[in-house]
């Protein structure tokens, strides 16, 4: 709204305020790893469109910083309860119709900005661990990697799913 958007709709992603079929397409970005119940999320997405279930995801080669944070805070005892494996997970579960590459990126992350990031609790991997677990946890990502920059590649993608085919395939256990 403060930048001027109307038609703003403000609900819970769980159930979705539409009736069957509303609308030609759902994007689904980001937004997995946040959710309660991301099953139900997705069969929502499916059940409102007509067309397709549209996803962005992400793929990162080299070191990830948030990958390691949830390698330790799982050792830690502190395993995530969400479905950490966003829409990169949805996939591997279930084939897309179609994938279209948006850009590859060669990337150069400055390691301590990361974690200065992972310290503020800017990521939704950081929440749930306890303060004092997390300030160690930070401590071995700054020992193991502060100082660095960090290289790699990215990916981005589209992926197109029919309503049909992700709304039962998201009915399924992993």
């Amino acid at each position: 709204r403060e930048k001027g958007v109307s038609g703003l709709l403000f609900a819970d992603v769980h159930h979705i305020p539409f009736r069957d079929r509303s609308f030609d397409a759902a994007l689904i970005v980001h937004l997995l790893h946040l959710v309660e119940d991301w099953r139900m999320v997705v069969r929502e997405a499916a059940r409102v469109v007509t067309g397709a279930v549209i996803s962005v995801a992400e793929s990162v080669e080299g070191i990830n910083l948030r990958a390691r944070y949830r390698e330790i805070r799982t050792k830690m005892g502190y395993p995530t309860s969400n479905f950490e494996e966003g829409e990169q997970g949805l996939r591997r579960r279930v084939t897309p119709v179609s994938v279209i590459e948006v850009v590859r990126t060669a990337r150069e992350l400055d390691a301590d900005k990361e974690i200065d990031h992972l310290l503020r609790r800017d990521q939704s991997i950081t929440w749930g661990v306890p303060e004092e677990e997390h300030r160690r946890i930070i401590g071995e990502l700054r020992e193991s990697y502060g100082g660095r920059t960090l290289e790699g590649k990215g990916l981005i993608e589209l992926l197109v799913w029919s309503p049909e085919q992700i709304g039962r395939a998201s009915c399924r256990e992993s």
